[in-house]
């Protein structure tokens, strides 16, 4: 039904669109997991904000701590991107 020459060419054109999906979808998790970063950034802003505000040291040292869970949280996030960076393939 098909010539060998126009098998090749539908064959090829399809992986190239497989390979086009993954990579719209990569970069979905990529935005995500930066989308993340930010929020936690945001968090981050706003409790310094708090912290310089507040007087009392207890708050201060529940808030210091909060800061820092959500800068490991930031770590974690960044080194799980490294991680899937590292794992794709290139595609093309």
């Amino acid at each position: 039904m098909f010539s060998r020459g126009l098998k090749i060419f539908l064959l090829s054109i399809s992986f190239m669109f497989l390979s086009y999906g993954e990579e719209i979808k990569n970069s979905d998790i990529r935005i995500e997991i930066l989308s993340e970063i930010k929020v936690y950034k945001e968090r981050i802003e706003k409790l310094k904000n708090m912290h310089k505000i507040t007087t009392d040291n207890d708050e201060k040292k529940i808030i210091q701590q909060h800061i820092n869970m959500l800068n490991k949280k930031i770590e974690r996030l960044k080194e799980m991107l490294r991680k899937y960076e590292k794992s794709l393939s290139p595609v093309g």
